[in-house]
C-alpha cells in the first residue's frame, strides 16, 4: 500500500448479532456497490465477524445479513463518509 492510497479507501467491519446480543457464526453478509449493483459476500467468523476491506471511498455501499433465512435491515454507507474505517453491527431477529 502506498502513501497516496491511504484514503482512497474504505474499510467496513462490525459483527453480526442475534436479538439477545450474542454473535452468530456463519451469516451470510453482503455488501452491495451502489455504482455497479455488485455484490461481494463474507460468511460471519465464529465471534460473528465480518469485513470488506478496499473499497472506493467514491462510492455508496448498502451492507446486510441473513442468517437462517432471516435477513437484517439494509445499512448503507454513504460516499460522503470520510472515516477510513466504518463499523456497522448487523442485528438478526432471532426467536
Amino acid at each position: 500500500c502506498k502513501d497516496e492510497d491511504i484514503g482512497r479507501f474504505t474499510l467496513v467491519q462490525g459483527k453480526v448479532l442475534s436479538s439477545s446480543d450474542t454473535p452468530l457464526s456463519g451469516a451470510i453478509v453482503y455488501l452491495e456497490d451502489g455504482k455497479t449493483n455488485s455484490i461481494r459476500s463474507f460468511i460471519s467468523t465464529a465471534d460473528g465477524t465480518y469485513h470488506f476491506g478496499q473499497l472506493a471511498n467514491d462510492t455508496d455501499y448498502q451492507v446486510w445479513a441473513r442468517y437462517r433465512d432471516i435477513k437484517s435491515d439494509t445499512r448503507g454507507i454513504s460516499s460522503y463518509d470520510s472515516r477510513p474505517k466504518v463499523v456497522i453491527n448487523l442485528r438478526i431477529k432471532t426467536k
